[in-house]
């Protein structure tokens, strides 16, 4: 298995976030993108979804917007290598 790294424009607070992966091939990583990151909107952001996990009609476009934007930053090839290293900043 290979780490997979994307910078993130979605995951930007005051500097580009980053999105790491560890997974056999780069669609797979891919996959595991989109499918964590559902999971973390239905957790961090509840009030976009109804009792049953599907999506609010009245907050499809803010969920569509956040797909949208992890989508594209998955669109990029990503760096994939055995190490990551992160530098820490202040």
């Amino acid at each position: 298995m290979k780490l997979f790294h994307w910078w993130s424009a979605a995951l930007e607070n005051y500097a580009r976030g980053h999105i790491v992966v560890m997974a056999h091939d780069v669609e797979k990583a891919r996959q595991k993108v989109r499918d964590t990151h559902m999971r973390s909107l239905r957790e961090q952001r509840d009030w976009l979804f109804r009792d049953d996990g599907s999506i609010d009609p009245d907050h499809q476009e803010e969920v569509d917007a956040w797909v949208s934007k992890i989508e594209a930053d998955i669109a990029i090839e990503p760096t994939s290598r055995d190490v990551l290293y992160i530098r820490g900043s202040e």
